[in-house]
């Protein structure tokens, strides 16, 4: 077709190229070099302006006329290829923009439509929602508390346009939720692709290749340890070689729980003077203004928890620290328990069981941490063992000062039958060593010290090659030197190339857990989460990102997502 003029457009060439044909069949190539408001301008060889009448580039189409149709492919692909462009554009997940700097956010070199702190370089993205899962609080406090308070930091410190910009940020409960799931998501797979290609220990259960499990931690159970269905039962049915370890610090509660009848009943009339007082209302406000009236350092007693730890030292450290304001309470409201607590024997053994107890309190913190190995936590066992043997020969010299909260009590009554407590504490004692030694002293890991330090080598059960490595290690002084400044595992994956035998070794000692710590940190991270007011909550994703030490990968999930600003 003809266009307004003597010319017809025949072909058309890429970025506004055209051939145009006159009348008498001539020629001549144009390039249109920009559409004006009120007509289209194109230049020919010659140089010469040529004017027409405007068209817009969707009207001009209409008047093309194409002779190749071969062209027509390389146009539809040209045009293909600029939609997908165009597609691929849209499917950024946040464009920077200048107002970030004023919050201390710059371009992030590795995607410029991404900010990124000026201070920590991380991206803004999913921190904020792992922030709320590992303070396990509930997904409602991220739109509720933190992005009000945000917003009004930023109108007091910047201005109000930075606050607007903090506005369209989604942290509804929803989102919250969905992100954490997320992170979740990603740990665990972080997590399976790290033990599927290494040796590793467990506390719990976890859809691995079993293959590569080398130990197992257990609370000594009969669930877990039973011998044809128990879960380590189970589990020797995929890995024969399995080792099983008992956790120390449950050993540890085992032994702790054996008194003798004596201080067996002193311990019981702690928990009923204090469930006399505690489990009533009326009677805990009243004793605590007692205690707040007399000026005493705490005013309330505390309830006794069989299944904590380290509970009955706690009631029982309180319980002998208010003793007199709980005898004057006694005698005005119950006069049996108040002759008994009066008794100064009783008051001497209770002071002996807030000491012996604040004891085994610190052994069973001195075992807990994640780091904890089985050389250092057995270490901890025979030592203790050792302080006991040395207590029973002071004990049996009347000397108590060992024992502080005793040896006080004792100053302040010198007219007290020493005998009577002493003759408990002797038992006491000898029944702790004796438990000792059948829940822990068993196993001898006196062969393994080199692993504790190879540069001090008494006596190891290594042979062959391996005897030639720990020679060879303990001449190294430049390893000498690295040794006192790396943590112990960390020390010998390090010579993992030089010397594999001895660390593979070394590697199999340090890896089983000593203890069930962590599982007994996801209860009580359980125990904050769900709260009735958080009855509904599918705990799995908020445990695993609460408790997980994996830096979970956000710029990656940021990467597959497309951001969607509060309305």
């Amino acid at each position: 077709m003809s266009l307004k003029g003597p010319f017809r457009v025949n072909d058309v060439k890429p970025l506004a190229h055209y051939v145009i044909e006159d009348a008498a069949g001539r020629q001549e190539t144009v390039h249109f070099n920009r559409l004006v408001s009120s007509s289209a301008k194109w230049e020919d060889d010659d140089g010469r302006d040529r004017h027409k009448p405007c068209y817009s580039s969707n009207l001009m189409d209409k008047f093309l006329k194409r002779k190749d149709k071969s062209n027509d492919s390389e146009c539809e692909a040209q045009q293909s290829q600029d939609v997908s462009s165009r597609k691929t554009k849209r499917q950024k997940v946040r464009t920077y923009d200048e107002e970030y700097l004023k919050l201390g956010f710059i371009e992030c070199p590795s995607d410029v439509t991404n900010p990124q702190c000026l201070i920590c370089y991380k991206t803004l993205s999913n921190e904020l929602a792992l922030r709320v899962a590992r303070a396990k609080k509930a997904h409602t406090i991220a739109e509720n508390l933190i992005l009000p308070a945000a917003i009004d930091m930023c109108e007091v410190v910047l201005d109000g346009k930075c606050a607007a910009k903090l506005k369209e940020i989604p942290l509804s409960n929803n989102t919250i939720s969905r992100r954490i799931d997320e992170l979740s998501n990603d740990i665990k797979t972080q997590l399976l692709e790290r033990l599927n290609q290494t040796n590793f220990a467990i506390q719990l259960d976890e859809k691995l290749s079993w293959e590569r499990c080398v130990a197992i931690c257990t609370d000594g159970a009969a669930s877990m340890t039973g011998k044809h269905s128990g879960a380590v039962a189970r589990i020797r049915e995929k890995v024969p070689n399995i080792i099983q370890t008992h956790c120390m610090i449950h050993r540890e509660a085992l032994v702790a729980k054996h008194l003798g009848k004596s201080l067996s009943d002193v311990l019981s009339l702690c928990v009923k003077v204090i469930n006399s007082i505690k489990a009533r209302p009326l009677q805990s406000r009243m004793f605590s203004k007692l205690c707040d009236e007399l000026g005493s350092e705490h005013s309330s007693l505390l309830l006794h928890t069989e299944v904590r730890w380290l509970s009955r030292g706690k009631i029982v450290e309180r319980l002998f620290e208010l003793r007199e304001e709980v005898l004057i309470f006694l005698r005005a409201h119950n006069a049996d328990l108040a002759s008994l607590v009066a008794d100064e024997i009783w008051l001497g053994k209770l002071a002996y069981l807030a000491d012996i107890f604040n004891l085994l309190n610190q052994l069973n913190l001195s075992l807990q941490g994640r780091d904890a190995n089985i050389l250092h936590s057995q270490n901890k066992i025979t030592a203790f063992t050792k302080k006991l043997n040395i207590w029973k020969m002071r004990i049996n010299e009347n000397v108590v000062d060992m024992f502080p909260v005793l040896c006080d009590y004792i100053a302040n009554k010198p007219l007290i039958n020493t005998d009577l407590i002493f003759s408990d504490i002797q038992q006491h004692l000898e029944l702790l060593s004796v438990h000792f030694t059948k829940y822990f002293l068993k196993e001898t890991y006196e062969n393994f010290d080199w692993i504790l330090n190879p540069f001090v080598v008494a006596k190891t059960d290594l042979s062959g090659r391996k005897e030639e490595e720990l020679a060879e290690l303990s001449s190294d002084r430049t390893l000498m030197i690295s040794f006192n400044q790396k943590p112990l595992a960390s020390f010998w994956l390090s010579v993992a190339n030089e010397y594999p035998l001895l660390s593979q070794k070394a590697t199999q000692m340090l890896l089983p857990f000593a203890t069930t710590y962590m599982c007994e940190t996801a209860f009580s991270a359980l125990t904050n989460m769900k709260t009735k007011y958080r009855s509904r909550l599918i705990i799995d994703s908020e445990l695993r990102v609460c408790l997980s030490q994996i830096t979970p990968r956000i710029d990656k999930l940021c990467s597959k997502k497309q951001s969607h600003p509060s309305h």
